[in-house]
């Protein structure tokens, strides 16, 4: 019997030599994992790691114990050993033995990579990018809208807003230890466009983080629109401001926090401080719309948002340390309707389209996100008609788009999820 039936959720966490992080939630039915592990390690390309540490969870008391551990490790002859020890009431015992072949070029260290936890100050990467949202317009309670955190030392910079924004930005505090989103810091974001699903988190934004400390006006960067969408909100929550701004409110002492600096851009460098610099560029959606690249201290990164694949793209990453793209699987597509598969050509990017633009592009890390896949047992395995879901959407399975993309491209890639940290 497959492994994944006796798991409810997986933690996979990977750290690099350069003290990357990699990390994600994995819920049983939504892959063998035996072919997990295969695709994990296929896909790894020839980037370097030392540790992969998985912490598994039972789906029930009578499939298994409370919890289960076990770590990976590249032994001296390259062959990737995992062991799991399982043992259940009475005399069953199971164990699971995975030899996965290795494909990977591993650089001989003189000492095994540490954990972050124990790397020093000076080790650890100055940047992370922080997956708060990776979902569509679909309601999915395992993933937020799209939004997608920079955050470079103390500072944090925020791409798009999502529903449910804030309160991934508060998961990432309290499940990844990431101090810097807490809702008051976040105080620099940028949006690529104005639809909804990418927008909606946007009043959260500006009143939550006021009310929970920030005292400065929010700074958003964004398309032509921004202003009046900004405008319209501040009028509609004007009572709850005056309220809470008058002589008794409960935020009589910060009168600013609540206050927003909309700026219209247009392709170039849009933002600069002393940690990063932002360039925005034109991508190709029903809207106008753009890509950011952001170069900080020690890393370049491009988040593509909503967009057909263009060569604005390509340039922007021109072999950048990350690439995020939005992605959709031609298993999808192919089941779409034709009103709606016209759309898409127009206006979006499938797994062999984004396998082609990665490749010119060059990126050391690519994350597809934004991705029409469900990762709930609900949706079918790979090689099976996609699921038309209640709400009328379709969805995909992560295994069937971790296969479409590693066909066609060799470099480093993953299926981001709500909270990975890279």
């Amino acid at each position: 019997m497959p492994l994944h039936h006796y798991l409810t959720v997986g933690k996979l966490r990977i750290t690099y030599p350069e003290g990357a992080i990699e990390e994600r939630t994995i819920k049983a039915g939504t892959a063998v994992w035996s072919d997990a592990v295969t695709h994990t390690a296929e896909n790894l390309g020839t980037s370097e790691f030392h540790e992969i540490h998985i912490e598994l969870k039972p789906r029930s008391r009578k499939l298994g114990p409370k919890s289960e551990r076990y770590e990976w490790r590249f032994e001296q002859d390259l062959s990737l050993r995992t062991k799991l020890s399982n043992k259940s009431r009475g005399n069953m015992k199971l164990t699971y033995i995975f030899f996965v072949s290795a494909l990977i070029t591993v650089a001989t260290a003189a000492a095994a990579q540490q954990p972050t936890s124990q790397m020093s100050k000076a080790d650890a990467p100055r940047t992370k990018v922080v997956l708060l949202g990776t979902g569509t317009p679909v309601p999915d309670p395992e993933r937020s809208g799209p939004a997608t955190a920079i955050v470079v030392d103390d500072s944090a910079y925020l791409v798009d807003f999502g529903p449910g924004v804030v309160r991934r930005a508060k998961g990432a505090v309290l499940d990844r230890g990431i101090t810097q989103l807490e809702p008051a810091n976040l105080k620099v974001v940028f949006v690529t466009h104005l639809h909804s699903d990418h927008t909606a988190g946007y009043p959260d934004l500006i009143l939550t983080g006021w009310s929970s400390g920030r005292h400065t006006p929010l700074e958003v960067y964004g398309p032509i629109g921004l202003q009046s969408m900004t405008d319209h909100i501040l009028q509609a929550y004007r009572i709850d401001i005056q309220t809470r701004t008058n002589p008794g409110g409960d935020q009589r002492g910060n009168q600013e926090g609540w206050k927003v600096n909309a700026h219209e851009i247009k392709p170039g460098v849009i933002y600069k401080d002393a940690k990063v610099t932002v360039t925005a560029f034109p991508t190709q959606h029903a809207m106008e719309s753009y890509g950011f690249r952001f170069d900080t201290l020690d890393r370049s990164i491009v988040i593509s948002g909503d967009t057909s694949p263009t060569e604005e793209t390509i340039k922007a990453c021109n072999g950048c340390d990350v690439l995020i793209h939005e992605v959709r699987t031609l298993e999808l597509f192919s089941n779409l309707p034709e009103e709606r598969r016209s759309f898409g050509s127009k206006n979006h990017t499938t797994s062999d389209q984004l396998a082609a633009l990665a490749t010119k592009a060059k990126p050391r890390l690519l994350i597809a996100y934004h991705a029409w896949i469900a990762w709930g047992p609900s949706v079918l395995p790979s090689g099976e008609e996609s699921v038309v879901l209640t709400t009328g959407g379709f969805h995909s399975s992560p295994d069937a788009l971790q296969k479409e993309i590693a066909a066609r491209y060799s470099g480093h890639f993953v299926i981001g999820r709500d909270l990975d940290v890279y």
